[in-house]
């Protein structure tokens, strides 16, 4: 969290870190590792202070230590959490502040210094933990900001910190979009539908939005939001779905039926690393993956029959299947040793849901077979 510092505990006296949070005129410290020996702990707020010289045009910056914190002892018994208070050394402004943190042990001392933004007589902001730090020399700039798996860490509010006639400013502005994520997930495996086609119905209240590797991508005017959904393999959509999108900075999930095709490829009875696999539906909608270094490749289907192409170089398996909603297929294709008109393959049926339901698959082998390139995706 941006609101904690974290201190590395130095080689010496362990392993882990303090977290500091400030609380007014206190701190908590929290030990998150493991002490080797014993240390004393305290740590500084400096400031520059800059100043005017008579009969000059130009300004002085000093270094002030503006606070500083109780010494607390850090034992390897007792408490990890305990509290110092911040006595004040001059006055405190708002703006940037240089924190240097001291352990004192056995072999000495130890300093380690950081930064940190103080904005109110509350708080403070470590600015190492803000989602996004850039230089800027215009009133107008973009940056891009990721939107990782936790909420919490997105980013929520620009701190603009600048310096004028040697005095700190700072300007606080809420990010002006409302982000949320939709992940389009296969049951029962809920892995995400990467390789499927994710459509989204236009909406008056939708101002952005995009499609990466099964996940949805949009900003909003306001929420709740419903949004219609479709899910195709193709130009075929199989799925349709509303969902309610309850407010922004948020994560949530379109549960998709699906069946899952598992493919291991061999050459001469080792892993088909790089073989090209492709599954084509009834319709000729394809889709294609490549083989990892196990030579193994994973597709999430809807229920109905299909026919898979495999080439490895100058070899090509042909083979036809069906699949269930909620069934996992395991295939095995070979490469190499193969007879001239016999496709060799193992097959196991696991996880069928239902009763009466049938797998057929038959191949042959086609020689001097094309490949295919693997799809790839890309945000900008």
């Amino acid at each position: 969290m941006p609101n904690t510092v974290q201190i590395p505990i130095p080689g010496a006296i362990g392993t882990g870190q303090l977290l500091l949070r400030r609380a007014g005129v206190n701190a908590t410290v929290t030990l998150q590792g493991q002490l080797s020996s014993s240390s004393t702990f305290w740590f500084e707020l400096h400031h520059l202070y800059s100043y005017a010289v008579l009969n000059s045009s130009g300004l002085v910056e000093r270094d002030v230590k503006v606070a500083t914190s109780a010494t607390l002892l850090l034992s390897q018994t007792g408490n990890p959490t305990r509290n110092a208070s911040i006595a004040a050394d001059a006055p405190m402004r708002i703006g940037r502040f240089s924190l240097r943190a001291f352990f004192r042990g056995s072999s000495g001392y130890s300093v380690y210094e950081t930064s940190v933004l103080i904005t109110d007589s509350a708080s403070w902001v470590w600015l190492r933990g803000c989602t996004s730090t850039m230089d800027i020399v215009s009133s107008v700039f973009s940056f891009d900001l990721p939107l990782g798996p936790s909420t919490t860490e997105w980013p929520r509010t620009v701190y603009t910190m600048y310096r004028s006639s040697g005095v700190e400013g700072l300007s606080l502005e809420p990010v002006p979009v409302a982000p949320a994520v939709i992940n389009v997930v296969a049951v029962p495996w809920r892995e995400k539908m990467t390789a499927a086609r994710i459509v989204v119905a236009p909406g008056s209240a939708i101002e952005e939005l995009k499609v990466v590797n099964g996940t949805i991508y949009l900003t909003a005017s306001h929420y709740p939001l419903p949004l219609n959904i479709s899910v195709a393999i193709g130009k075929e959509v199989f799925e349709t779905q509303t969902l309610q999108v309850v407010q922004p900075y948020s994560i949530q999930e379109l549960d998709v039926r699906a069946g899952r095709l598992d493919l291991v490829a061999r050459l001469n009875g080792s892993p088909a690393l790089g073989a090209v696999v492709e599954v084509i539906d009834q319709k000729d909608d394809t889709l294609t993956m490549t083989a990892d270094a196990g030579g193994s490749t994973s597709f999430l289907l809807p229920a109905g029959s299909y026919r898979l192409k495999a080439n490895l170089g100058n070899e090509t398996r042909v083979a036809q299947f069906a699949i269930q909603y909620g069934q996992e297929l395991p295939l095995s294709i070979e490469f190499g040793s193969a007879p001239i008109q016999t496709l060799s393959y193992s097959l196991a049926i696991a996880g069928i849901i239902g009763t009466g339901a049938s797998i057929w698959v038959w191949g042959r082998l086609i020689r001097g077979g094309r490949r295919r390139a693997n799809p790839r995706f890309s945000m900008s």
